[in-house]
């Protein structure tokens, strides 16, 4: 299993990246496979910031994004 981190970016990346058809082909398997059982192990409440975060990501908010993702807990250190 990946490492894990208390990074808000971390926390974000693994947010954005849990879903292995949208991550691609790019990254690690063993960094996707990490993030999508850390997603399957949060709470309904963190899911739901995990979906906000990626929805604030995606239009363009990226530092209030990562703040957001710093409620959630530990997750897999990006890779790359």
């Amino acid at each position: 299993m990946a490492p894990l981190s208390d990074e808000g970016r971390d926390k974000l990346l693994a947010a954005i990246n849990y879903d292995s058809i949208a991550a691609g082909p790019r990254l690690p398997p063993v960094y996707v496979q990490a993030c999508i059982l850390w997603y399957a192990a949060l709470s309904p409440l963190d899911k739901m910031v995990v979906t906000g975060c990626k929805a604030t990501y995606a239009r363009g908010y990226c530092q209030q994004a990562e703040i957001a993702a710093e409620a959630l807990p530990a997750a897999p250190k990006w890779p790359l």
